[in-house]
């Protein structure tokens, strides 16, 4: 299997019930999303070049697909008793969670997901050795593999075999995984910012390619109207919690006094009536392509960006 270098983009997510902590993390020279620990009850990112550390309430745990803090039952293990990652097509065996910066690792088994295992602290999964390892001794997208002389190529994690070549063996919007006439899989991961078109089967920018990974003619579609002056725009003395509409995948929260822009997944967009992020089926037009919608509207007519 061939891999791409790139590790895939944590976006931020910012709920209800959780509060911002700054310091520690070495932000200066990390790409927004870059993950530097995390537990059931604390994510710690890199955002604006500062530390953003996510800290769930009491009742709520961290949920790695999503990377918000969720009730219990409805995230996913080890924090969790929900549902978690799908090994559809995948061969038994340990695999790193790069949503997670690797700090995470689960294992399927028969196609089934069967648990999910953590790192110490400092170490990133090693897909090679099956250990988890120093990020300089693991080859990208897990680690810099600053001291390995060739990063081999990784385990396929498709069964490729008997397979019509350019078939699809795994596919989600960060990573594309297709069999070639050998038997074997070529995996595509994208680079932060860019989804999996499926159409071109190369990595693009979410505004160029359709739903559900991308967002084009979606946010082109909403309705021109002039922005209203927002809450957001005066975080320090708006209540914490507040919400803003940015466009069809971004929106403004304020916590804590601190101004945070909130991008949805891939696959998401922003629910403009609830705020926050859902699945693009369940999001009325302009954003979403729900049916027999009532009409959306803010003061009495149209959908306003604030």
């Amino acid at each position: 299997m061939k891999m791409s270098n790139n590790c895939a983009f944590l976006i931020l997510v910012a709920v209800t019930g959780v509060h911002l902590v700054y310091g520690q993390c070495d932000c200066a020279n990390r790409p927004d999303g870059y993950v530097c620990s995390v537990g059931c009850k604390e994510l710690r990112r890199c955002f604006n070049r500062e530390q953003v550390v996510l800290i769930c309430g009491e009742y709520e745990v961290i949920d790695f697909e999503s990377a918000r803090c969720v009730p219990q039952e409805d995230a996913s293990p080890p924090c969790g008793t929900g549902s978690d990652k799908n090994c559809t097509g995948r061969a038994d065996g340990p695999y790193p969670d790069i949503e997670t910066g690797c700090m995470t690792y689960y294992t399927c088994s028969s196609g089934q997901f069967a648990h999910r295992q953590f790192c110490p602290d400092g170490l990133v999964f090693n897909i090679i050795n099956e250990v988890c390892d120093w990020p300089y001794n693991v080859c990208p997208p897990c680690g810099t593999g600053e001291n390995v002389v060739i990063c081999p190529t990784d385990p396929d994690p498709c069964n490729c075999t008997n397979t019509t070549p350019g078939t699809v063996c795994y596919s989600d919007c960060q990573v594309l995984s297709v069999c070639d006439e050998n038997g074997e899989s070529n995996t595509l991961v994208c680079e932060p910012g860019t989804v999996v078109d499926l159409t071109t089967r190369t990595c693009r920018p979410r505004a160029e390619v359709l739903p559900p990974c991308g967002t084009a003619g979606l946010s082109t579609a909403m309705p021109a109207t002039t922005a209203l002056p927002s809450l957001c725009d005066d975080c320090p003395n708006a209540p914490s919690g507040t919400k803003c509409l940015i466009n069809c995948n971004e929106y403004h929260e304020c916590l804590e006094g601190v101004p945070v822009r909130v991008t949805c997944d891939a696959d998401l967009v922003v629910d403009p009536v609830l705020l926050e992020c859902a699945m693009i089926s369940d999001v009325c037009p302009p954003c979403g392509t729900k049916e027999d919608c009532a009409t959306q509207n803010q003061a009495d007519g149209e959908l306003v960006l604030g």
